[in-house]
């Protein structure tokens, strides 16, 4: 074996693992977000059905891990419970279970403060009340875009203002019928999270 090839390998190897070696503990945030629902759209479509309706506001309230493997560029897992699911004026609500990843951009704006933006794929399940036993909770993918600002409070604490959209693609079957139950969402949320 040449000493090229001995200067290659652990090169190319120290390469490979530098997204991996970003991930140490403190490349690591973990928190919470609330978040306000003020603007929606929900629709119930199939065969001979199609309705839609503005949603009253709801509220979000999660967690989320975000783990930094370059400079500039985060994951993360962003699970969230929605309260008040409902259009307006309607007598009841659901609640929705989001569950999805984060693939976040960001770049600094000076010693403390960073831009940040999102694209968020994910799994939805909304828990209707009052549903039928043979009718299951609708459920089906959603994909969030948004951005905001973070801050840098204290060595170990961010904190970010955010504005994001959501869609979402829900589907309930009823009878052998299938329903597209989808339900849009624009949220305005605040975190806090603490680098591990």
């Amino acid at each position: 074996m040449s000493k090229r090839t001995l200067l290659v390998f652990p090169l190319v190897g120290l390469f490979l693992a530098a997204p991996v070696g970003s991930a140490r503990a403190e490349h690591v945030r973990v928190g919470g977000t609330v978040a306000v629902l003020p603007l929606g759209q929900a629709r119930l479509d199939g065969e001979g059905v199609s309705e839609s309706a503005d949603t009253a506001t709801a509220y979000g309230f999660g967690g989320i891990v975000e783990v930094q493997l370059l400079r500039h560029l985060a994951i993360g897992f962003a699970p969230r419970l929605l309260v008040n699911v409902k259009g307006e004026g309607a007598p009841e609500s659901a609640k929705e279970l989001d569950l999805a990843l984060r693939v976040i951009g960001n770049v600094p704006v000076g010693r403390i403060a960073q831009l940040y933006g999102f694209a968020a794929p994910g799994y939805s399940i909304i828990y209707v009340p009052d549903l039928p036993d043979e009718v299951g909770s609708p459920a089906g993918f959603i994909f969030g875009i948004g951005g905001g600002v973070a801050f840098d409070v204290g060595p170990h604490l961010r904190l970010a203002a955010e504005l994001g959209y959501q869609l979402g693609a829900q589907q309930l079957t009823e009878s052998g019928q299938t329903l597209d139950v989808e339900i849009d969402f624009l949220h305005v949320g605040v975190s806090a999270m603490a680098r591990l």
